[in-house]
C-alpha cells in the first residue's frame, strides 16, 4: 500500500493494481498536489477507501490538506467512495448528472443494479449516497493548481473530462473517455451514446494535451502520443467506425 508519484504535481493513490493498488473493483484515483493543497480525481467503490485515504496522508501528511474530490462519472468505480471521501471532509464535485445519482444512491441511472447482476461487482456491492455532492460549473483552482472541467458524454451521461493547466502543459484525466493507444470504452448500457462519444473524441482531438491519466490503465506522459492517440480515436469515430474497446 503505498502511493505513486507520476510527475511532480500527480499521484496514483488507487486503483484494482500496482504498488497503489486499493481493491479490485476500484478505478485509478489521482492525487494532485501542489505542496501544500489537493485535489482526489475519482473515489472509487469505497470498498478500498481506508486504503487510499492512507495513501493520501502518505503524500501530505493531513487529509485536510485536499479540498475537495472531483467525480468524472457516476459509475460506481469511479464515484462509489464519493461518500467517504466527503466523511473525509472532501468536498464532492461533479456534473449535474453525476450529483443526482449520488444524492438518490441511484442504482438505475449509473445501471450499478445491471452491472451488479452482469456479475461486474459483487452481489453485497451498494451505492452509498453522499447528500454533500454538488454539481461544478467551469473552472476550479485549488492552491496553486487550475483544472478546467469539461463535459464529455457518451461512455454515460454527465461524464466530465479535467483538464490540469500548469507551466509544463495540460494533463487530462479522462476517466472511461479514451485511453492511451486511442482505445474507448463502449458498452451495452442505456446512457452509452455512440453520436455523442464520437462528438466527444473530436473535441478533445483538438486539444493540446500533454499527457492522459485515465480511469483504468497506464498513464501517459509522452505529449506526442497522447495527441496521437486522441487523434486515433477521433479518426475512426470520423470514418462511422468504433475504435478499439478498452473493454475486451
Amino acid at each position: 500500500m503505498t502511493a505513486v508519484r507520476l510527475t511532480p504535481t500527480v499521484w496514483q493513490v488507487g486503483g484494482a493494481d500496482g504498488p497503489a493498488a486499493t481493491d479490485g473493483y476500484d478505478a485509478n484515483l489521482y492525487l494532485v498536489w501542489d505542496g501544500r493543497c489537493g485535489m482526489l480525481i475519482d473515489a472509487g467503490t469505497g470498498r478500498g477507501a481506508r486504503r487510499w485515504l492512507d495513501n493520501i496522508v502518505e503524500v501530505t501528511g493531513d487529509l485536510r490538506a485536499v479540498e475537495a474530490v472531483l467525480i468524472t462519472h457516476y459509475h460506481a468505480d469511479h464515484a462509489g467512495g464519493a461518500q467517504r471521501a466527503a466523511g473525509a471532509l472532501f468536498s464532492v464535485l461533479g456534473s449535474e448528472r453525476t450529483v443526482a445519482a449520488l444524492l438518490a444512491a441511484d442504482e438505475e441511472a449509473t445501471s450499478l443494479a445491471r452491472a451488479r447482476r452482469a456479475g461486474v461487482y459483487p452481489d453485497d456491492y451498494r451505492l452509498v449516497a453522499c447528500p454533500s455532492a454538488r454539481a461544478v460549473h467551469g473552472p476550479v483552482g485549488v492552491g496553486s493548481l487550475l483544472f478546467d472541467v469539461r463535459p464529455a458524454p457518451g461512455h454515460c451521461d454527465g461524464h466530465i473530462v479535467v483538464e490540469l493547466h500548469e507551466p509544463g502543459g495540460v494533463s487530462l484525466f479522462t476517466g472511461d473517455v479514451v485511453f492511451p493507444g486511442g482505445t474507448v470504452s463502449v458498452q451495452p448500457l442505456p446512457d452509452c451514446r455512440l453520436s455523442d462519444y464520437a462528438d466527444t473524441v473530436a473535441r478533445l482531438a483538438e486539444r493540446p494535451v500533454d499527457a492522459i491519466f485515465p480511469g483504468h490503465g497506464p498513464v501517459e506522459l509522452d505529449a506526442d502520443r497522447c495527441r496521437a492517440s486522441l487523434r486515433s480515436a477521433a479518426d475512426a469515430f470520423g470514418r462511422l467506425r468504433l475504435p478499439p474497446n478498452f473493454i475486451s
